[in-house]
């Protein structure tokens, strides 16, 4: 899970409620830091994506979840940072200086939300939800929700 801010500002804590919800509902579900514009700059949030993702997967036995059903979600920023991880997993040219270390940055799925405002709207007005579910071929055409 990656949150929201613009890149600029924001923090894994945000996702706490509903990583919690989540995993009352027996997802393994995980918040990841990424680097924000004010302490490095592009592509260090990738990077940052790309090492988390890797290591979740390294770690997918002890947390008891199939690695080849790994999904991300990421809100607004996140979103970004979620698809843009998705679609390069094992491109060498956004993968992190170190390298790979033989763990791929593959993922089933992405669940991508993004939310705009409309300033003149009222609040119960204005707020439209985008969510984009976008599924890849490890999970055969089914939803993110059929794959936990």
């Amino acid at each position: 899970m990656l949150h929201g801010g613009g890149w600029s500002r924001g923090s894994k804590d945000m996702l706490a409620p509903h990583a919690t919800a989540l995993a009352e509902q027996g997802f393994v579900a995980i918040a990841s830091e990424y680097r924000l514009t004010g302490e490095a700059r592009f592509p260090a949030q990738i990077h940052d994506t790309k090492r988390a993702i890797r290591w979740v997967r390294s770690q997918a036995g002890e947390l008891g979840f199939d690695p080849d059903k790994l999904c991300l979600e990421g809100h607004s920023a996140g979103a970004h940072l979620a698809l843009l991880a998705a679609a390069t997993p094992d491109d060498a040219r956004l993968d992190p200086p170190e390298g790979a270390g033989g763990v791929s940055a593959a993922v089933a799925a992405v669940a991508a939300v993004a939310v705009a405002v409309a300033a003149s709207t009222t609040i119960a007005a204005a707020i439209q939800t985008l969510f984009i579910c976008v599924t890849f071929p490890r999970c055969a055409g089914q939803s993110c929700r059929t794959h936990p």
